[in-house]
Parts: structure tokens; sequence; C-alpha cells
């Protein structure tokens, strides 16, 4: 149920101070996040999001019958003081970095006060780690501490995404018990097979990670420096493959894009941010330019 053995002693590698019981291996970081939301349930309990968010967080929480409080981000970042002040009556808390969908990773000193708040006031911290190897700012920053529940996904890093191979990571020995025993009565296992390729890509050569990490950046600056060249306001992308400017009638521009242009946005207002829309740099510069050249026909209409 927990996951292979070979896989997880593999994961405990990469992670200094684990063992193979610190892991869960799921079906897909989706799952993961699904059963850590259920194994922390508690009647009328609260969870705090950054907004603008992940789209599927609030239907995970909503689905496991607690109720979202939201933390408003300041340019794609969280501040302090909100942080102190909105977890207060909530059990815990969801946010990523690298973030999808502001390409934005949160500063070491955010991330330092989450962890003292986690552990201070016993507030379970669900850290979506997905694009942990797109972090262009430097080293990812792994939370630590007994109440901190970390989630990855080999879907970005080693494109499986089809493969649905995620996993859990926590010290936590009670929530490993209760995630496993939840699991057990659900989904049972992850495909074997796919956990066999997903040990097998953990021998990837970790310069081939950092080229195709460099690679990534190149192309997310591209588009930037493109995008502000239209005219458009956005943020820096400074990690995942996300850029999120403003767009005034997001709705109205994502219906109009797909079926004038045949270019595929998403709308911010999926993703608590209405009058943006997200773009993807996770494509070929090929294809980038053949996007941004309809969209520059589309602005200038």
């Amino acid at each position: 149920m927990q996951g292979e053995e070979d896989l997880r002693s593999a994961l405990s590698c990469r992670y200094p101070g684990s063992s193979p019981d610190n892991f869960i291996i799921t079906n897909g970081a989706s799952e993961a996040l699904d059963l850590s939301l259920r194994a922390i349930y508690t009647p009328h309990a609260k969870i705090l999001i950054p907004r603008p968010y992940y789209s599927s967080y609030l239907d995970c929480v909503e689905l496991s019958h607690m109720d979202n409080v939201f933390l408003e981000l300041q340019d794609g970042r969280m501040i302090e003081d909100d942080i102190e002040k909105a977890i207060d009556g909530c059990i815990g808390m969801i946010f990523n970095s690298p973030g999808n969908p502001t390409g934005i990773v949160q500063s070491s000193s955010v991330m330092d006060k989450i962890e003292r708040l986690s552990q201070e006031r016993k507030k379970y911290i669900i850290s979506d780690d997905v694009y942990e190897d797109f972090d262009y700012s430097g080293p990812h920053r792994q939370l630590k501490g007994e109440y901190i529940i970390s989630i990855h996904s080999f879907s970005k890093s080693f494109d499986m995404c089809g493969h649905r191979v995620g996993y859990i990571y926590t010290t936590n020995k009670k929530l490993i018990e209760e995630i496993v025993r939840i699991k057990a009565c659900t989904s049972m296992n992850t495909n074997l097979l796919a956990q066999d390729f997903a040990c097998q890509v953990l021998e990837t050569d970790k310069e081939k990670m950092v080229t195709q990490s460099q690679e990534m950046e190149k192309k997310g600056l591209y588009m930037y420096e493109r995008l502000k060249a239209l005219g458009l306001e956005l943020w820096k992308p400074e990690g995942a493959f996300y850029l999120f400017p403003k767009m005034e009638d997001s709705s109205r521009v994502v219906s109009e894009l797909y079926y004038d242009y045949g270019v595929i946005v998403y709308d911010g207002k999926w993703f608590g941010a209405p009058n943006r829309i997200r773009l993807s740099f996770a494509t070929s510069r090929e294809n980038i330019d053949k996007g941004l050249e309809k969209l520059g026909r589309y602005l200038n209409r």
C-alpha cells in the first residue's frame, strides 16, 4: 500500500536523514493532496490557501469536508505578518513554491516563517513541491518539521505525466499510518510498472536535470520579454513554467483566442485571479513564437 521498497529507498537517498518509511507512493501528486487532506481532517476545520492558487486546491479541501480561507498574495508573494494572522483558526495551509499559476518563488524568510509557525502552533503545512526541479532562484527549499507534508510528482521533472506517480514525504509517523490506511481503502496501490519506471528515472544524471531547468528558464525569460514588448504587465518567472499577465475581461479573451486563433490559455479566474491569463512555456521555442505571433495579432486587431 505504501509503495515499492526499492522506490522508497531510492527516494530516501535524496533526503538526508530520511528513511523509506517516510514516503508514500501515490497515483500522482493529485492523490497525494487528496490523501493528505483527508488524513488531517477535523470537523469544521479551515485550510489557509494563498490566492492566486492552483485551481484544484479549493475542490480538494471542500471534498474533504473542510473550508477554504484565503491569504491574498502581494505581487505573487506571501507577506510574513499576513501569514501569521491568517493561519489563526486554521488547522493548516496549502501552498506551492515555485508557484502555479504565478511562477513566483517564495523568499527564504517566508519559508522560515511558515516552518516556524508550523512547529510552534502545530499547523499542518501541505507544501506542493511538484516544481522543485524548476526553481530558478537557487536550490529548492525543502521545509522540515513534524507537521510538514511535502507533495512531489514525477510528472514535471521526469515527463511522466501519464504514468501517474507521485509521493508524500513526511516524518510524522501517525500521519503516515493514517494516509496508508485511507489509501488501502480507496486506490489500494500505485501501478507497479509505473513505480519501476519512477525508480529507474531517479538515476538520471543530475547535470541533465540542471540543463533541463536552465533551458526552461531561458524559454521563460524569452517569453517574458516578448509579452512585455506587447505591452502586457506580468511577473518575471522565478520557477515552474508559467506566466500570468494581466488581461481585462479574461474569460472573453480565453474564448476568443481559442475559437478565433487556435491558442489555448487559461482564465485567471480559475485560479482566483480574474483579469489575468495563464500561459505556459513548457513547449518548443517554435511553438512559443507561433503562439506569441497569434497573441500579438489578437491584441492589435
